[in-house]
């Protein structure tokens, strides 16, 4: 038996690259001292966002790749993209068989696959309260809503691919990329929601009607 480290970057803004993260105000959290801590089925789970950018025109600007925040600066500023969300979590007591499946890249075997299930099962809920929390309690609504898993849409390779998932058995001195099948995206319901707020042309039919007609919002939509 051993301990194994699973590690994931999630893109919560809806743009294509990093940044667009939630949006803070004068204080960027930092992983030291301000990590999500929550026990999952699977094993310990911590979640954080990191204090990435660099300055420009006496502002922080958000960048993946660069580490030069100014803290004199953040405590100044009205808006701080937080970007990527960060997760590691802790599985103890690993078999050897998960394990072996793992160092062979056994990509499709079935220990791979229930391995890769149990932590998006143990991980999806919390990055969906998460998400949830951010839009709706505190009015972060750019941010994606995140979905809970469907394997009819979505293969566990592509979501683990999707969120640059790695493991290491050794406390993190080396990591390898976690794909425990194949990946594949179905167009379905989860693939429909991307574009459910874009106008058709029966909406704009719709709309035009309602201006005309000088109709506003029913007080059900707005809330």
């Amino acid at each position: 038996m051993a301990d194994l480290l699973i590690k994931f970057i999630i893109r919560l803004g809806n743009n294509a690259g990093f940044g667009g993260g939630p949006l803070f105000h004068r204080w960027l959290p930092q992983a030291s001292e301000s990590a999500i801590d929550v026990r999952v089925e699977t094993g310990h789970l911590q979640l954080w966002f990191e204090r990435r950018g660099y300055t420009d025109n006496n502002m922080v600007r958000f960048s993946f790749e660069r580490h030069e925040v100014d803290d004199s600066i953040v405590q100044k500023q009205g808006k701080l993209d937080a970007g990527p969300l960060f997760g590691r979590l802790r599985i103890t007591n690993v078999s050897s068989g998960d394990l072996d499946v793992l160092r062979h890249d056994r990509i499709g075997d079935t220990r791979y696959v229930e391995l890769g299930k149990n932590i998006i099962e143990s991980v999806n809920p919390v990055v969906e309260r998460l998400s949830r929390l951010l839009r709706v309690r505190y009015g972060q609504h750019w941010l994606k809503e995140m979905q809970v898993w469907d394997s009819r849409y979505i293969s566990l390779g592509a979501i683990c691919t999707g969120w640059d998932m790695r493991w290491s058995d050794d406390n993190g001195s080396n990591w390898r990329s976690f794909k425990p099948d194949k990946m594949v995206r179905n167009y379905g319901p989860l693939g429909q929601t991307k574009f459910n707020e874009h106008l058709t042309q029966a909406d704009w039919h719709d709309l035009k009607a309602a201006v005309e007609k000088r109709q506003d919002p029913s007080l059900a939509a707005q809330f």
